[in-house]
């Protein structure tokens, strides 16, 4: 997704409804809001945000940086939100990770390859056992 049209069709299509204005009661807001995010004349406000993040389980930064590249003023700001909406849709494969580093041993070494050379290791160590014995 690289727009706020594509973001709401998406949602449309997660929550398997064909018009605006039944996304519009599921996100809780106004049909006539989503028009004017579909006309460019304004932005989800944070509860609208959050209410699509869920709806699609993306992380809702991932959603603003979308949202605000596509509405940048300028070529330094759409860069700067192109790179932060790369940079959070990376996370979730950060945590998925870590998740799965919790779940193969007691100890182990778990390598993410971010791209463009960069790379995060994490070392995933369950606490220590003591027994004690009288």
């Amino acid at each position: 997704m690289n727009t706020l049209e594509e973001i709401l069709n998406e949602a449309k299509k997660q929550l398997n409804v064909i018009e605006d204005k039944q996304l519009a009661e599921a996100i809780h807001v106004t049909p006539s809001a989503i028009s004017n995010w579909r006309k460019r004349g304004s932005r989800p406000d944070l509860f609208a945000l959050m209410q699509l993040s869920d709806v699609l389980s993306i992380d809702a930064r991932e959603l603003l940086s979308i949202i605000e590249a596509e509405h940048a003023k300028s070529e330094d700001k759409q860069e700067y939100w192109e790179k932060m909406k790369e940079r959070f849709s990376g996370s979730k494969k950060e945590l998925m990770t870590i998740i799965a580093c919790g779940f193969i041993f007691s100890s182990a070494d778990c390598k993410l390859d971010m791209g463009q050379n960069q790379s995060i290791t994490y070392k995933y160590m369950t606490p220590k056992m003591y027994i004690m014995s009288s």
